[in-house]
């Protein structure tokens, strides 16, 4: 995601560039920020070509399935019957959840950094942007928690109709009892986020420094 989102926002900054007949440096304020949320929608939004492998583990880890199917691609082949709208069943929240949960991140990572006062260290640096990432990465992973039990509850079903994110939702507060139950399971997703984009975030800006590549923005 972090490489699609560079790659996006190097040629969105370009554009505006050539556009307003600026330097990348002197873009700032609503022109940089618009640019890293379109960069960040883009990014979050092509992950959802994704969909059939996400499909696929949720099925493997269904416990209704386990002895139903034996590895990815047996998923992948007894999925073909039912059609290619099969394999993209949950398609919608995934949208719903990559694209505004990365504009999120990716606009909010740096004043997020920001915030924590800079020392001239090495570690301090990297301990910077772990703390960044996961906050922003607990923090946006529970906001769309509800979102992210939809899709699961969506593409744990083989076959029949399609419900909707609101309706699947519904449902599972209904049959959980309420949004407590909805909700069930978010301290382990939260304490999950916290720890892999923290070393997610800051793992992508040490390799950006030992490759010499500098970010977009």
């Amino acid at each position: 995601m972090f490489g699609l989102y560079d790659m996006y926002l190097r040629a969105i900054l370009r554009a505006i560039r050539q556009h307003r007949g600026c330097s990348l440096e002197d873009l700032a304020g609503p022109w940089k920020v618009g640019a890293q949320a379109s960069a960040a929608l883009l990014a979050g939004s092509t992950e959802a070509i994704l969909t059939p492998l996400e499909r696929a583990q949720t099925l493997l880890q269904h416990r209704h399935f386990n002895g139903h199917f034996a590895h990815t691609w047996d998923v992948m082949k007894k999925l073909r019957p039912l059609g290619v709208r099969e394999y993209y069943r949950g398609l919608v929240p995934i949208l719903l959840r990559n694209g505004p949960s990365s504009v999120l991140f990716f606009t909010l990572r740096g004043p997020v950094r920001d915030v924590i006062p800079a020392k001239p260290s090495r570690f301090w640096d990297v301990l910077r942007d772990f703390v960044s990432g996961a906050v922003l990465g607990a923090t946006i992973s529970t906001v769309f928690f509800p979102i992210n039990v939809a899709k699961s509850v969506m593409q744990a079903q083989l076959g029949g109709k399609f419900p909707g994110v609101v309706e699947t939702i519904r449902r599972v507060k209904q049959e959980r009892g309420g949004w407590r139950g909805v909700f069930r399971g978010v301290h382990i997703n939260y304490t999950r986020s916290l720890v892999s984009w923290g070393i997610i975030n800051s793992t992508y800006e040490i390799l950006g420094d030992l490759l010499g590549v500098d970010a977009a923005a």
